[in-house]
C-alpha cells in the first residue's frame, strides 16, 4: 500500500509528510480518454505529492483531509468530478 495516514502525518510511496507541512491542497481531474481521474495535488516547502484517484486508500484519504482540514465538506468532489473532460482545478487549502 503506497498510501497511509494518520492525525499526524501521511506517507505517500517513500515518503512521510508531517501534516504540519503541508501548504496548500488542490483538487483537479485529468482526462484519460474513455475516463477522468481525479487527482489531489499536495505541496509542502520541497515537493509536491499527485495522489491518484486510483491509488488505495484514496476516498478514504480524501475524507479524511476533508475534515482534519475543516473544508466546507466532500462537496469539493462532486465540484472536480463535473462536468467531465475539464479539469476542474480548485483550492482546498492553503496555509498562507
Amino acid at each position: 500500500m503506497s498510501l497511509k495516514f494518520n492525525d499526524s502525518e501521511f506517507w505517500f510511496k517513500e515518503n512521510k509528510i508531517s501534516w504540519e507541512e503541508v501548504e496548500t491542497i488542490y483538487a483537479y481531474k485529468i482526462d484519460l480518454i474513455t475516463i477522468d481521474e481525479i487527482i489531489l495535488e499536495i505541496s509542502t516547502k520541497d515537493k509536491i505529492f499527485n495522489i491518484k484517484e486510483s491509488e488505495e486508500n484514496w476516498f478514504e484519504f480524501a475524507k479524511f483531509i476533508t475534515e482534519k482540514f475543516e473544508l466546507e465538506s466532500f462537496d469539493w468532489y462532486e465540484k472536480v468530478r463535473n462536468p467531465a473532460f475539464q479539469e476542474n482545478r480548485i483550492l482546498l487549502f492553503n496555509r498562507f
